[in-house]
């Protein structure tokens, strides 16, 4: 779908962006018909090629100017970063958005980055008529805004655009306040929010047993959407999380998470962004090596020249037409947690970061869901998307509602890996957002381990 939409503020303060579409594409693709808001044809389905055309993503604005705060402690933080990196050049992609490109050996020390596992073919047999198009990175798109050989990408954006009021600890963290925390990481069906948090989850997650071995990976398709989200202190969230804790609490001690987000405050607008997170302080403490998103911090080691963290991805899927989506894995690999999306390694986190008792050695669960927050210092419920903004119960589900499919877990540290199965499934609060699985691995079903998730926020049913 396109970004150029009618902007009308509602009572939360936000904007009329895609939620008129959704919901009169949604109506009009039961009636086989077309939807049209402000005299612009958006959405034609029943016709005889079967589906919307799809088009790269325009950008989107970027957040209100009221927004747009940053306090000097985070504008210095930045800006010292980026002049620590020994930057290499300079480019700017179609979309405006700038890169840096750094030596990829400068990363570790004596230049000893680490070697990806090898690349084999992910669990797939698709036919024609169900098989979604792959997303691809706005540098995949956009081959003159390349760098120099032997040079990754880092994105950087600009202070000026982002969402920081706070200190460079709140900036850094998981959700923009230092010590903010997941409002439940173990623990299905989750416990009901709002929890003092504002946190919702429809969430699948396989537990590791007393006395069990551990896990090391876990991969999937994961369906991609552009969500409502316009409120620069929330987000909405989709991701593979391997997480360890090492007492009775449900906060895990350590993480490895990667996936996509729309997170305005962090990324200056409402694009669709590929990302990674981790943390070795359960979430109490964040820079380097200690905690953070994507290279904002020190950790996470860049591969890739194509796909970096923070990088849009294009284009997103329509609301009952073609679906798009990423092959994402994270494994644990030669003491290197790596993460691959589409047939690449992009980078890694060195498990030499953790504990060895710990996401060192093994991860002691795997998890795939969506994620929202809602900012309890603005009135009413929120009222973002989680994938599609659509409930799993619509007509058409894998046209309307967000999926991911052939999930698998790696349950040898050989890369030996299975079907994903769990019975610990459930949403925060399924008014809000809900889950279903269907692990019935049926076969004549190519897309065997499967969930749909996702929601609208705030609704006549979720305040």
């Amino acid at each position: 779908m396109k970004h150029e939409t009618l902007w009308q503020p509602t009572p939360r303060g936000r904007w009329i962006h895609e939620v008129e579409r959704k919901v009169c594409c949604w109506v009009f693709a039961l009636l086989g018909a077309g939807c049209v808001i402000a005299d612009e044809e958006v959405c034609v389905l029943g016709e005889s090629n079967g589906e919307p055309a799809l088009t790269l993503e325009s950008s989107p604005p970027p957040l209100d100017p009221a927004d747009r705060i940053v306090s000097q402690e985070v504008r210095e933080y930045l800006e010292s970063r980026r002049q620590q990196r020994g930057v290499v050049a300079t480019t700017v992609t179609k979309w405006g958005h700038v890169y840096d490109w750094i030596d990829i050996n400068s990363q570790v020390p004596g230049g000893d980055v680490g070697t990806p596992p090898p690349i084999d073919a992910p669990s797939d047999a698709s036919t024609a008529d169900c098989a979604p198009m792959a997303v691809r990175s706005e540098l995949e798109e956009d081959p003159e805004a390349m760098g120099p050989p032997g040079t990754v990408p880092v994105l950087w954006v600009d202070p000026d655009l982002i969402h920081a009021p706070g200190t460079v600890a709140d900036f850094l963290s998981r959700y923009g306040i230092e010590g903010e925390l997941p409002s439940y990481w173990m623990d299905v069906p989750p416990p009901v929010a709002p929890d003092g948090h504002g946190h919702y989850y429809a969430k699948a997650g396989l537990k590791k047993v007393a006395g069990g071995a551990g896990y090391y990976g876990g991969e999937g398709y994961f369906n991609v959407w552009n969500p409502f989200s316009m409120v620069p202190s929330e987000q909405s969230t989709v991701e593979v999380a391997l997480a360890y804790k090492k007492d009775s609490s449900n906060v895990p001690d350590e993480t490895v998470e990667a996936g996509w987000h729309v997170n305005g405050g962090l990324n200056g607008d409402f694009t669709t962004r590929f990302f990674v997170y981790y943390t070795t302080t359960r979430y109490a403490q964040q820079g380097d090596f200690r905690g953070g998103y994507n290279l904002n911090q020190a950790g996470w080691v860049q591969v890739s020249r194509t796909i970096t963290p923070g990088v849009m991805l294009t284009p997103t899927s329509v609301l009952g037409g073609k679906q798009v989506e990423m092959y994402l894995r994270v494994e644990l690999h030669q003491g290197k947690w790596w993460v691959r999306v589409k047939d690449e390694f992009v980078g890694y986190y060195p498990a030499s970061m953790f504990t060895q008792d710990g996401l060192g050695t093994e991860s002691m669960s795997v998890s795939f869901y969506g994620e929202t927050n809602d900012d309890l210092t603005i009135p009413g419920m929120t009222e973002n998307d989680m994938g599609s903004g659509q409930f799993p119960t619509v007509e058409g589900w894998r046209r309307q509602v967000a999926f991911m499919r052939n999930l698998q877990y790696q349950w040898s540290p050989d890369g030996d890996r299975t079907k994903f199965y769990t019975d610990r499934v459930g949403p925060t609060k399924k008014e809000c957002y809900d889950i279903i699985a269907n692990f019935s691995f049926a076969p004549n079903d190519p897309w065997q381990s499967q969930i749909y998730f996702g929601g609208p926020g705030r609704s006549a049913g979720c305040q």
